[in-house]
């Protein structure tokens, strides 16, 4: 496996939001507010948030308990289900990518990368899983596309990165290009 990730344009969250079977990962901060939640007021982690009342609660309290930078979280359906009550409207496994500790930071590409490899191990061990994340810190990281690309290099196939259709590149990386 490897060759890169698979690269799509579009609304992640219209196409392939809460399809059962798949993992979605947005991307985030390490940053706690004095309500005990992440925050996640911009970007996809807002989208997420705004889809899963109590999402942000569940991932603050994840947060908290690892002891430095978390890089990745990735949480089954059952548990999420568990945290925020059976009724809840989840049928996907989520996860959040770190991408910076504060949500005002710039992107840190050391926590991307780290992130990334701890994504592509798991990909790798469930290659019949999808995953969809976003395209991590090129957003309200403000980082550029020519410095995360490289970073991402290692996910297998089964790993979609989404843009925006606004967001798609003029010309194409390293041949690969995007989708």
């Amino acid at each position: 496996m490897g060759g890169g990730p698979t690269f799509q344009y579009g609304d992640m969250f219209q196409t392939a939001w809460n399809q059962p079977g798949t993992l979605f990962v947005v991307t985030g901060n390490s940053y706690i507010n004095l309500r005990g939640q992440l925050v996640m007021g911009r970007g996809a982690a807002k989208a997420l948030s705004e889809r899963v009342h109590g999402i942000a609660r569940m991932f603050g309290d994840l947060v908290r308990e690892v002891p430095e930078d978390y890089y990745l979280l990735r949480v089954p359906v059952h548990t999420v289900k568990e945290c925020l009550g059976h009724w809840c409207r989840v049928f996907c496994d989520v996860g959040l990518l770190q991408v910076k500790r504060h949500f005002r930071d710039v992107g840190d590409t050391a926590l991307i990368k780290e992130g990334v490899t701890r994504l592509a191990s798991f990909a790798k061990d469930n290659p019949t899983q999808a995953i969809h994340m976003n395209m991590p810190g090129i957003g309200w990281g403000r980082l550029s596309e020519r410095t995360v690309l490289p970073l991402l290099a290692d996910l297998p196939k089964n790993v979609n990165v989404w843009r925006y259709s606004y967001q798609a590149p003029y010309t194409p990386y390293c041949g690969q290009g995007w989708a």
